[in-house]
């Protein structure tokens, strides 16, 4: 059994002592190789791990130099008809070296399982690979000419002879040259070649930019299948080898999945989380979240719940049905994702058209979700005040309603003998109010139920009943504050501003709807910003209470109509004091 296989098995033991005698049982006796995984073990639990490299690869079984006491490329390597040429580098099992292939005439890549590599499940897993790729065939998947046995004097090592990517770049490193129609071009051509493994049941499980090499021609090649497996067909039966309690894959590109090793039988939608870390990589220059010097639980925990920030959220210029896709390829619940990269290609195609792409943002139910998740106690306080709005406007409602209604009692009571016609008039009126306060709880019952239409039609039907009892004219302004707080809540709003502890007096909206300004008492005004929703600006504590605001046409100034009376025109930006006008006014 390899060092590789031994470190995984050890690191899936949490307990220290049954680890230790592990160790004990597995290296029977050799015990420099005992002292060299438990090193390696005590380097990853003291949180140092290399989470951005395979398994194999900490083990330096996938460095570009090679162990002590081995030679780069051995003397007696011979393979009939090839020419190696020099070392290139390394995969999980084997070395890489730059052939010349005789017959035809051809560079070619000539892939050869590494001497200390012989066991049989690691043969079994290099033919895994030779047998996955050969049986593909994608101008985008880096295809195979040759397999066979190479002679050595070590004895006979199996070789595998690839298509060779000429003067090779990372796909991170090779897009860092393009703009962004050409970035969606690129990954397009990746997701149709993975989309053609998918569709033939094979997963990569190992897709990162290491993976995705570009040459000079430009076209990108899927490379290095040794962790892929078959999820159907013929090939199924002789590639599913990895074992339950093993870690196949990079950890940095690993789907929440694929770190449940219970259940190995991963599908496509692994390969399609991986495509959205690097098409995050791709368009944000950044990696959408970072596993960098996590201990294992660490990073299981964190790729389990992570909830990572849109791309529209982090860089304005990305256009947000773009955004969009990506967000789909990171979805924790696979159901959730792509079914596959061909699916990916297709929305990819839909932008680059201009297109209306399938994917769609989170529904107001799945936000309040997330920002739940994210900032429990912030949402708690959020809900709070939210409550004590709808409270607010309930208690606005019924306040007035039982104000006309005693108006009516008392003026039925002064005349009793007004004719049906005003009784009926009365009633009426009495009746407009109580559809009135009813259509108002029912926009905001609409709107939670993400009925946006229902809530629409009856925040319009509240409109026109508020301009038959005189209390609302045709402009929003002349709104009284729960009309406008139902007409918020219509419009889909995720959150509520505290404007003013004793009550929001009125409010306005600057022309380009990016500010808005809202009176009361302590502080007299706010300025606040519409698109983050915060503070810019307020008046100073202590300051008489403000009873109205307006924007100017052109919203370069702001008005403020204190208690008094008092006239002043703002600036816009931070409520400064431009014009004090000399008379008051009847407010």
């Amino acid at each position: 059994m390899s060092d590789g296989d031994l470190f995984e098995q050890a690191l899936a033991i949490p307990d220290a002592a049954e680890r230790a005698a592990f160790l004990v049982r597995a290296c029977a006796g050799d015990a420099a190789r005992r002292e060299r995984l438990e090193r390696l073990l005590a380097h990853h639990d003291g949180g140092t791990a290399w989470p951005e490299r395979t398994i194999p690869e900490m083990l330096g079984l996938d460095a570009d130099t090679p162990e002590d006491g081995e030679e780069e490329m051995p003397a007696d390597l011979a393979i009939d008809g090839i020419e190696i040429l020099r070392p290139i580098g390394a995969g999980g099992f084997g070395r890489v070296y730059e052939g010349w292939q005789q017959g035809t005439r051809r560079r070619v890549a000539v892939k050869v399982v590494k001497a200390d590599q012989l066991d049989p499940d690691s043969v079994a897993r290099f033919l895994r690979e030779t047998r996955l790729a050969a049986a593909l065939s994608h101008p985008g998947i880096a295809a195979v000419h040759d397999v066979g046995t190479a002679r050595t004097s070590r004895g006979p090592v199996p070789y595998l002879v690839t298509e060779l990517v000429a003067d090779a770049r990372r796909l991170t490193e090779h897009a860092a040259d393009l703009d962004l129609a050409g970035r969606v071009a690129l990954l397009t051509q990746v997701c149709r070649a993975m989309g053609h493994a998918h569709a033939r049941g094979v997963v990569h499980r190992d897709l990162k930019p290491a993976n995705i090499l570009v040459g000079t021609d430009g076209v990108p090649k899927v490379i290095d299948f040794g962790w892929a497996r078959a999820t159907g067909g013929d090939l199924t039966q002789a590639t599913s080898l990895t074992q339950p309690g093993l870690l196949a894959g990079t950890w940095q590109y690993m789907s929440p999945e694929q770190f449940d090793t219970t259940k190995p039988a991963v599908d496509a939608r692994a390969d399609v989380w991986a495509l959205g870390v690097v098409a995050y990589q791709l368009f944000a220059g950044r990696l959408p979240y970072d596993v960098r010097g996590l201990p294992l639980p660490g990073i299981v925990s964190l790729v389990s719940k992570v909830q990572v920030p849109s791309l529209a959220s982090i860089d304005d210029t990305i256009p947000l049905p773009l955004s969009r896709i990506v967000d789909k390829c990171l979805q924790t619940d696979p159901a959730r994702r792509y079914a596959d990269a061909g699916a990916i290609a297709d929305e990819l195609d839909r932008f680059a058209r201009g297109a209306e792409v399938l994917a769609r943002g989170p529904t107001f139910t799945e936000s309040l979700a997330q920002l739940v998740r994210r900032h429990p106690a912030g949402s708690a306080a959020v809900a709070g005040l939210f409550l004590g709005l709808v409270v607010a406007v309930v208690g606005i409602s019924r306040a007035r309603l039982a104000e006309q209604e005693a108006r009516t009692e008392a003026e039925r009571g002064r005349d009793e003998a007004r004719d049906e016609r005003e009784t009926a008039g009365r009633e009426r009126e009495a009746a407009l109010h109580r559809l009135y306060s009813g259509n108002l709880l029912r926009v905001g019952q609409a709107a939670e139920d993400g009925d946006t239409a229902e809530a629409r039609s009856l925040l319009a039907e509240s409109i026109d009943i508020a301009a038959q009892l005189g209390i609302a004219g045709p402009r929003r302004e002349t709104w009284p504050i729960e009309l406008r707080c139902a007409d918020t809540k219509a419009e889909g709003a995720l959150a509520v501003l505290a404007a003013h502890p004793g009550g929001v007096g009125d409010m306005a909206c600057s022309p380009d709807g990016r500010t808005i300004v809202s009176c009361g008492r302590n502080p007299g005004w706010r300025l606040w910003d519409a698109v983050s929703g915060a503070l810019v600006a307020e008046a100073e504590a202590g300051g008489p209470a403000v009873r109205l605001v307006r924007f100017a046409p052109d919203g370069r100034v702001f008005a403020t109509v204190d208690e008094k009376g008092t006239v002043q025109l703002r600036k816009p930006d931070d409520g400064a004091v431009l014009v004090t006008l000399p008379e008051p006014v009847r407010v």
